[in-house]
């Protein structure tokens, strides 16, 4: 039972050391895009609906 938690700990130990941190430049680009798309799709609903 050992080895088959081993077995899967240790590839979960290293795939984990290989996450890329994002930088908070890279987040505050991603939040004005999704800002843009947001924007442009209320832009697009109609506003009779409202």
């Amino acid at each position: 039972m050992r080895h088959f938690f081993l077995l899967f700990l240790i590839p979960s130990l290293l795939f984990s050391q290989n996450e890329k941190h994002i930088t908070p430049e890279e987040i505050q680009t991603e939040l004005d895009e999704a800002q843009a798309q947001f924007d442009n799709a209320l832009n697009l609903f109609d506003p009779w609906y409202t």
